[in-house]
């Protein structure tokens, strides 16, 4: 048989029938089976020797078993079947024979295995167990569970000659349970670097799975030894896990981790780490105790309803005297935050949550447990009234209505800190004070935006009520000049209310070849085709009434006879939220944004391109209710968002009121209070800078800048780099077969000639620049520089480094340098701290397998590690 010869050959038990009885024949192979045959080449079946020749990909199908190969060679009076690689007319190796039983592939030169048995031999053979690779110059299957390997090496890493491994003349391996190693022998580049002379045996199984976690160590002058994740690791089930671990200071202490997971499916999963224990910086300090918790939650109950959980806990020092990493050495807060929320199937969204903010250095905190519940917005006149939309007022009916109900009950622990002058010295008091509050707010929206001719004008209603359940009463106490707070309990309510008018257009002014410059000015004079600018201004108007009246009962007041005055104070002010107005405002506001925007011609048969040049707007506000300084300052903001290798924004504020110096009676300090008084009216010009913000950003490279157009190349060659195909582990036979025998190049034959050097690099600029001068007479100002670096000396070295230099103060922040050495299955990674809090190294060189990563060698030298 040939060109594509496909033959099934059933080796079942055969049945001979009449009609009196049945004959059960066993077939002579032993084999209870169909076996099925494919060879794009020749097939040979020879009856008198029972012995079938399949040539060219052919292929061998038994159960779950699959051998494909150049050649194969089945004798079926043996129940054998014999499986070899060809080579082709330019002796390149073709058809490496692969063996895959139920999903673990064998390649080899030469492979032999019997059906009967279940027993076979490979010479030259290799397998993939996970991230390894198990080679042996013979590999003879015992038993369907049992393999013996001579000369034999385990490695992770994937050349065709590996650059380390794990070396023995002698190697068991039951399948999916365990391998015995006798003995073994540890590889760098062929060279022998430790033997263990005696038999190990290590577990294979697949998945997780329980065991000891060996430990890190390395030397500390503060700390002595020091032993880092020594524990062991638990694979509980297939929903959770945990694992224990400690690290150990000879000199300075313990600490003991705690690290669980869970999981299940998508309903829920999550993780926890507890740790506690004491550390100490040197011999001669005290030992503190440390600890941390963190437990992270997430369910989903369904598309409608979840919760999640964050919650983070730490004593004061514990990042600074057990973490290496800097990010973690210098956080100085700790969040932790819940959450419960559910929509029903008529819209209505309700949640519940948790938030705590904690200063671990100094103690304090705040939080809060808001519950929300929002009504979504209904459109009540469409459902009463059936408005023909050809009316001119027909677009009432897109008036819309929104509830949301908040309940917050808010916490927090604050740090006070008082002085006491005695003679020379100087005594300093701390003490916290806690606070809690609650309160109920209701905030009902209507809201509507007719459109009329070109403008759109927007009226609106503003609702709030407030409950509470304590009020607050003050009173001044002669005595000591202190004032008394008082708290009534009960349940009370506040409510303000305000109304507002606004209207907005849009404003096109063109230049183009139908409306030219001056008349007569072409476009194309500039090298452009048309230019736009867009105007877009806003006018409001907002009216609140004054709810600190007495007949609202909201506010109280009290006579402070050291300062002279009558001081005006809200019963709810310590219950946090937004409070009603204490005073009337007649309020008119403007803004406006201002776009400029040019059209270039686009090449050959491109379309023409839009080019945003630059935007930026301003706003302010007059009070007409004000009884002095009704104007508000005014703001500036703008951006650049044409050019697509430098972000430029920045922002600012103007007054337009002038500043007096004001003595303190009590302190005779002097300060600035702004006055009823315009600039201009006292020749100080019209307006005065208070405040001005700008930050330059840029990157470029040694093949150009690097904008928003060349992400997209970035992209697309990522994609294309990982369409690559991936090497299969029969690839490395070829390899193998292949490689080149490196000649000597003592006289320089074999040099290749010139070629020229590169560097690639990157740099990452941003400035920032802020000047503030709020009060006349005090001027503070910011101009920092932050810088990323990378280079690639190499195709395997790069070379990284960022920093902060601050020019006011003339001092360098924070900076870093990394150094990367990628060497296929190693790497060396090396960081310097040069100057600061953290100042010190970090060096680790070692293998790049998760499974072997604990497998390098370390040197550190930061704070708690000299």
């Amino acid at each position: 048989l040939n060109d594509n010869s496909f033959a099934q050959y059933t080796t079942s038990t055969a049945m001979q029938s009449d009609s009196v009885s049945h004959k059960i024949v066993k077939s002579p192979s032993g084999v209870d089976t169909v076996i099925t045959f494919y060879a794009a080449d020749t097939v040979i079946f020879n009856l008198k020797t029972k012995k079938m020749l399949l040539k060219g990909d052919a292929k061998v199908d038994f159960k779950v078993q699959k051998l494909t190969a150049a050649i194969i060679e089945v004798d079926f009076e043996k129940s054998e079947l014999t499986a070899l690689l060809s080579r082709d007319s330019n002796n390149k190796i073709i058809g490496i024979p692969k063996f895959n039983d139920g999903g673990d592939e064998f390649y080899g030169e030469e492979l032999t295995y019997n059906f009967k048995t279940k027993s076979g031999i490979i010479k030259s053979g290799e397998t993939q167990m996970g991230e390894g690779f198990y080679y042996g110059d013979v590999i003879n299957r015992i038993s369907e569970n049992e393999i013996y390997v001579s000369n034999s090496y385990y490695t992770t890493c994937d050349a065709a000659h590996p650059h380390y491994y794990f070396g023995s003349k002698e190697m068991k391996i039951i399948l999916n349970e365990k391998i015995f190693i006798d003995p073994l022998i540890f590889y760098v580049e062929d060279i022998p670097i430790m033997d263990i002379p005696f038999g190990l045996f290590l577990p294979i199984n697949k998945g997780r799975r329980s065991g000891f976690i060996v430990p890190s160590f390395y030397f500390s002058s503060s700390r002595g030894v020091v032993f880092e994740d020594l524990g062991f690791y638990w694979a509980a089930s297939d929903y959770w896990d945990t694992k224990f671990t400690t690290n150990l200071y000879t000199k300075g202490g313990f600490i003991l981790n705690n690290e669980t997971n869970w999981a299940l499916k998508d309903i829920f999963s999550g993780n926890s780490q507890f740790s506690i224990g004491q550390t100490r910086q040197s011999l001669d300090d005290e030992f503190k105790g440390e600890w941390k918790i963190n437990l992270r939650h997430k369910q989903t109950f369904s598309p409608y309803e979840n919760a999640s959980i964050d919650l983070e806990l730490t004593s004061p020092d514990f990042n600074r005297n057990t973490s290496t990493n800097i990010n973690e050495r210098v956080r100085q807060r700790a969040y932790s935050t819940a959450a419960y929320s559910k929509t029903f199937e008529n819209g209505i969204t309700a949640s519940a949550s948790f938030q705590n903010d904690q200063n671990i250095i100094t103690g304090e905190y705040s939080g809060k447990v808001p519950l929300t519940l929002s009504v979504p917005q209904i459109y009540p006149v469409k459902k009463i009234f059936d408005i023909p939309t050809s009316a001119w007022y027909s677009w009432i009916k897109d008036m819309t209505f929104s509830y949301r109900f908040n309940a917050d009950y808010s916490f927090n622990k604050t740090q006070l800190t008082s002085s006491q002058q005695n003679g020379d010295d100087i005594t300093y008091d701390t003490a916290f004070i806690s606070n809690q509050s609650s309160r109920i707010t209701h905030t009902p929206v209507l809201s509507v935006s007719p459109k009329l001719g070109r403008f759109t004008v927007t009226p609106g209603v503003n609702l709030m009520a407030n409950n509470f359940f304590r009020r607050m009463d003050k009173s001044y106490n002669p005595v000591d000049s202190s004032v008394v707070e008082s708290y009534t309990h009960g349940f009370f309510t506040e409510y303000s209310y305000s109304f507002s008018l606004g209207a907005s257009t849009r404003i096109y002014g063109i230049f183009d070849e139908k409306h030219r410059l001056f008349g007569f000015i072409h476009p194309n004079t500039f090298g452009i085709k048309a230019f736009r600018h867009t105007y877009q201004p806003n006018v409001s108007f907002n009216y609140t009434p004054d709810f600190s009246e007495d007949k609202y009962g909201f506010y109280g007041t009290y006579y402070n006879e050291k300062l002279g005055q009558e001081v005006k104070y809200s019963h709810y002010e310590k219950e946090g939220g937004m409070h009603p107005s204490s005073q009337l405002q007649k309020r008119i506001a403007y803004s406006d944004m201002h776009s400029f925007e040019i059209k270039k011609a686009g090449k050959d048969t491109l379309p023409d391109e839009n080019m945003e040049l630059l935007r930026f707007g301003f706003s302010t506000a007059y009070n007409f209710a004000a009884d002095s300084i009704k104007f508000s300052d005014i703001a500036m903001n703008f951006r650049t968002p044409a050019v697509n290798f430098l972000e430029f924004n920045g922002n600012a504020a103007f007054t337009l009121y002038d500043q007096i110096k004001v003595k303190n009676p009590n302190s005779d300090i002097e300060t600035y209070r702004k006055v009823n008084q315009f600039l201009i009216s006292n020749d100080k010009g019209l307006v005065r800078l208070t405040y001005f913000e700008v930050n330059i950003s840029t990157s470029f490279s040694s093949d150009g800048f690097i904008g928003s157009t060349t992400f997209g190349k970035d992209t697309a060659d990522a994609d294309s780099a990982k369409a690559i195909p991936e090497k299969t582990l029969g690839d490395k036979f070829i390899q193998r077969d292949e490689m080149p025998v490196k000649d000597g190049d003592i006289f320089g034959e074999n040099t290749p000639g010139y070629s020229p050097i590169t560097f690639p690099w990157s740099v990452t600029l941003g400035l920032k620049f802020n000047y503030n001068n709020a009060i006349v007479n005090t001027i503070t100002r910011l101009l920092n520089l932050n810088a990323t670096f990378n280079c690639t000396i190499a195709d395997t070295w790069k070379v990284s480094t960022t920093f902060q230099y601050d020019f006011i103060n003339w001092q360098l922040i924070t900076p870093q340098i990394n150094l990367t050495k990628d060497m296929h299955c190693f790497d060396l990674t090396a960081s310097w701290y040069p100057s600061g809090y953290n100042r010190g190294f970090y060096l680790r060189f070692g293998i790049k397998s998760s499974q072997l990563r604990d497998l390098k060698i370390e040197k550190r030298d930061s704070p708690i590690y000299r």
